[in-house]
């Protein structure tokens, strides 16, 4: 069986850390390796936050640089606040799946 590669990246407020955290220890428990670049993942898993319009800016282009270093068949997967307020906006960043707070 092909070993299978999550990155995870975390903007924002703590709660989004501590669903990072949470998050993580899911992953690894069943069965994904961590990796440093979104290059080498299987998936890529953004946890953000959009306390302030700065802070969204930061998740918006954080997620458009992601996109563009992901292998193509590479699913993009956010959660955390940004998919309740914002969800048409990652749609057309090539966001695979949302999660709603």
């Amino acid at each position: 069986m092909r070993r299978l590669y999550v990155h995870q990246r975390s903007d924002g407020c703590i709660e989004s850390f501590l669903d990072f955290a949470r998050s993580r220890a899911a992953l690894e428990a069943g069965g994904w390796t961590l990796c440093t670049h979104p290059e080498e993942a299987d998936l890529v898993l953004v946890n953000t936050c959009i306390v302030g319009e700065i802070v969204e800016q930061h998740c918006v282009e954080d997620i458009r640089s992601l996109r563009q270093r992901m292998r193509p068949e590479a699913e993009l997967v956010v959660t955390g606040c940004m998919p309740d307020y914002n969800a048409d906006s990652l749609a057309r960043l090539g966001v695979s799946f949302m999660f709603r707070g």
